[in-house]
């Protein structure tokens, strides 16, 4: 994976709670799993952050429903702090930090999947988009950017980290599977934010009947 050695590789998410692992994070759980996957030679983890967990954004709205600003979902305003500018949790950012840290100590490479908003048949989709298309709409674009930009700045330089992957089956968050243009820009717009800050690690594509001729 990712060079001219085969590596054995799995999804991992934490065996006590699952896609609950980062609201109830608990580090040791999953230090214990990391324990059990090196003894079963496993070499590379497929991480997700869920996307709406990470950036917990939503619209406030006024009058007639005009938009008034975007906050955090408990309504705390966005600062200008770096993870305030992207929508993120700085939370979340450290608990992810922190499992980067335990693969790096258990000698894994991680595969990174940015946009996880949908996983086991659920959509983890940040409240500011529930009513967008994620892949079209010009406001969840500029936020997406934003996350990109985040994430990819902050762990690109991670010793564990071996490369990026778009998401997980990010295709089937609002139906594109007929749209070939709509997969394609929108494939092209993560790849080439990523690409605009780490030039060093691949890029893969995670997404549900999609190739990665796409990109």
């Amino acid at each position: 994976m990712f060079g001219k050695k085969f590596g054995f590789g799995v999804n991992y998410w934490a065996s006590e709670n699952a896609t609950r692992m980062w609201r109830d994070f608990d580090s040791e759980i999953i230090e214990s799993d990391f324990i059990a996957l090196k003894k079963a030679g496993v070499k590379w983890l497929r991480i997700f952050p869920l996307w709406n967990e990470f950036q917990p954004i939503k619209e406030l709205t006024t009058w007639a429903g005009r938009s008034l600003e975007v906050v955090y979902e408990d309504e705390t305003p966005l600062d200008d702090t770096p993870e305030g500018v992207a929508g993120v949790s700085k939370v979340m950012m450290d608990r992810l930090e922190t499992v980067m840290n335990l693969c790096k100590k258990y000698g894994f490479r991680v595969d990174l999947a940015i946009f996880t908003g949908f996983m086991s048949s659920m959509n983890y989709i940040p409240r500011l988009f529930e009513t967008k298309n994620v892949f079209t709409d010009p406001t969840a674009l500029m936020w997406e950017q934003k996350y990109i930009k985040y994430i990819v700045t902050r762990f690109a330089d991670h010793e564990a980290l071996g490369g990026w992957d778009l998401g997980n089956e990010c295709s089937v968050m609002r139906t594109i599977k007929d749209n070939v243009a709509a997969q394609y820009s929108w494939s092209m717009m993560v790849a080439n934010a990523i690409r605009a800050i780490d030039k060093e690690h691949p890029v893969i594509s995670g997404l549900d009947s999609m190739s990665t001729k796409t990109i």
